[in-house]
């Protein structure tokens, strides 16, 4: 087993799909956060700046990060917030250190 990663998604939201993305938002967090390996899901909206987005995920491992980012449920969420933000979503990924 590897370092815990933590992976963050950041991105601006369009105006328009904001209540659609949000609507998603909780069935996906849920979902994820049953995903073997995950620590934790968090999502947050900017109160000041309604349209930054930010999602953050903790996985015990690479290995479970990248399972959980090639199950179809992640595919699906990823091509819903490609249409929802103003641009493709900026993905970090950091691991732990030891």
């Amino acid at each position: 087993m590897g370092p815990n990663i933590t992976v963050t998604l950041t991105g601006r939201v369009r105006p328009d799909r904001r209540k659609h993305l949000l609507s998603a938002l909780p069935r996906f967090a849920a979902a994820a956060r049953r995903h073997p390996g995950c620590l934790a899901f968090e999502y947050k909206v900017d109160k000041a700046e309604r349209e930054a987005l930010t999602l953050i995920e903790r996985w015990v491992d690479p290995v479970a990060a990248m399972h959980h980012l090639a199950t179809d449920r992640t595919r699906r969420f990823l091509a819903l917030t490609h249409e929802c933000l103003e641009a493709p979503p900026a993905m970090t990924t950091v691991a732990a250190l030891d």
